[in-house]
């Protein structure tokens, strides 16, 4: 999403660094829930594009995987705060923050922009292709009565994508072939972090977080969100995607965060950690249960727990974690999140084609669109990680290099 380079979380070297040192964590385990987090929604979206009217998962999986996505975000976002405020950088300095925005620019907008030139030349196309689909799988289909969001090709729409200024606008939020409403929400939380990181630790937390949550609260009272959500004071937007909806989940992976990082300080670590899981509470139960697990994982594994079976355990499942395969799928991650639905929805006409495809269960749609997109949809991002995002990555580097 919602999505940042897990490799950029490894020791930086002392070129970047400048005067320290900081601490190496390759953060395995959030390579393994960002990877799972991408196949989560590829398999939801599939899920969905080949029932009859209801999604063939119960719960809908793909938005808390996209709670995820914004988790890691709010954690690598605040683990670099430290790291860099512990080199001695300012964060209350306008270089420090434009270095800032140059890394995240250049990390999200290169395989966007180019996937975003594709799916408008073929915008018509996709259009056709996606209602042909509805007509076989969802006949009685409908947008909700207050959905304002259009998908016609304009001049405004094409400006507020490149721009990453849609998620403002109800009408344009969700109005491009690509699932990218939560790239705009990803880009509001980059430009105000250097700010919310600096309200909370200034405010040792408290009210800061107290603040945040309150904004998140107001805005929901202010406006409907959803598809089929009734309208509120000042409207409604079919997907969240204004920052103040979903700043809980970006506040969870900040505390998160701040709570690994504090290492002198028993007390302020514990209190943090709590902190992190009563926010995510508040927001979802399961939302909590992953945070849960994820926290204890990582202190288990810095600490111990002083069980030898738990232990062992933990050392087990760290040797699962780190496995190389969700290195590829964290690798990939950000490119099966923009590539696979303009691809599934090519797929999944190319299958209806085939009259056996159509007359199949739903359960079997669902397996056999999953045995076409998954090896399309991952050599695809995997090439894309490699030939487009990682030398955008590396621009950016020049840049800052240029800037000092």
């Amino acid at each position: 999403m919602m999505q940042n380079n897990l490799t950029e979380t490894r020791q930086f070297t002392e070129a970047d660094s400048g005067v320290k040192k900081t601490r190496e964590h390759a953060f395995a385990s959030l390579n393994f829930l960002r990877g799972l987090s991408a196949a989560v929604v590829l398999f939801n979206h599939t899920a969905t594009c080949v029932s009859s009217g209801k999604n063939l998962l119960t719960f809908n999986w793909g938005g808390l995987a996209v709670d995820v996505f914004m988790l890691i975000s709010g954690f690598l976002m605040m683990w670099h705060f430290y790291e860099r405020r512990n080199r001695g950088e300012s964060w209350g300095s306008s270089k420090t923050c434009l270095k800032f925005y140059v890394r995240r620019f250049f990390r999200i907008a290169p395989l966007y922009y180019c996937l975003l030139l594709v799916v408008y030349f073929f915008h018509d196309g996709l259009q056709q292709l996606q209602a042909h689909n509805q007509s076989v799988f969802q006949p009685t289909y409908v947008s909700g009565p207050h959905d304002p969001t259009s998908t016609e090709m304009s001049v405004a729409q094409v400006l507020t994508h490149f721009s990453f200024a849609f998620g403002l606008i109800p009408r344009y939020a969700a109005s491009s072939p690509l699932p990218d409403w939560s790239i705009g929400l990803e880009m509001q939380f980059y430009l105000f972090f250097p700010f919310l990181a600096l309200l909370l630790v200034r405010s040792q937390f408290i009210w800061g977080t107290a603040l945040l949550l309150a904004t998140s609260w107001v805005s929901l009272k202010l406006f409907g969100v959803g598809v089929n959500a009734e309208p509120g004071w000042l409207g409604v937007f079919s997907y969240p995607t204004l920052l103040p909806f979903r700043i809980d989940c970006f506040l969870v992976g900040m505390l998160l965060a701040a709570g690994l990082y504090e290492k002198d300080s028993f007390a302020k670590r514990t209190f943090l950690l709590l902190l992190a899981l009563l926010v995510a509470g508040i927001y979802m139960k399961k939302f909590l249960l992953i945070c849960f697990l994820f926290a204890f994982y990582e202190l288990a594994l810095n600490y111990g727990t002083g069980l030898p079976p738990l232990d062992r355990m933990v050392n087990r499942a760290s040797r699962v974690v780190g496995h190389r395969i969700f290195k590829f799928m964290a690798d990939a991650s950000y490119g099966v999140y923009l590539i696979h639905m303009p691809l599934l929805v090519l797929v999944i006409w190319l299958l209806t084609q085939l009259s056996s495809f159509a007359g199949l269960s739903p359960v079997m749609r669902f397996i056999c669109g999953l045995l076409v997109i998954i090896p399309l949809v991952y050599t695809l991002a995997f090439l894309a990680f490699k030939y487009i995002e990682s030398p955008g990555i590396a621009w950016g580097r020049q840049i800052i290099k240029r800037m000092r």
